[in-house]
């Protein structure tokens, strides 16, 4: 119901952190089965610690123009 809730149709059924952290499990598990290894996280952040590999699948190309700002 994220986008319902967005679009101010009806109340959210969960915060968005947890929406957050259930994604961020699926594509670590998506990652982890890609690749063949068991990996190591940032638990703070999520990001990949044990390997170059998987930490490669986390990005992505983007067309010119459309890069998102450094932050």
């Amino acid at each position: 119901n994220f986008f319902n809730a967005v679009r101010g149709l009806e109340k959210q059924n969960s915060n968005i952190e947890e929406g957050a952290v259930s994604s961020l499990l699926c594509h670590l598990a998506n990652i982890s089965s890609r690749t063949g290894e068991n990996l190591i996280c940032d638990p703070s952040n999520g990001h990949i610690k044990n390997s170059k590999k998987a930490a490669a699948l986390w990005t992505r190309e983007y067309e010119k123009g459309w890069d998102p700002p450094k932050v």
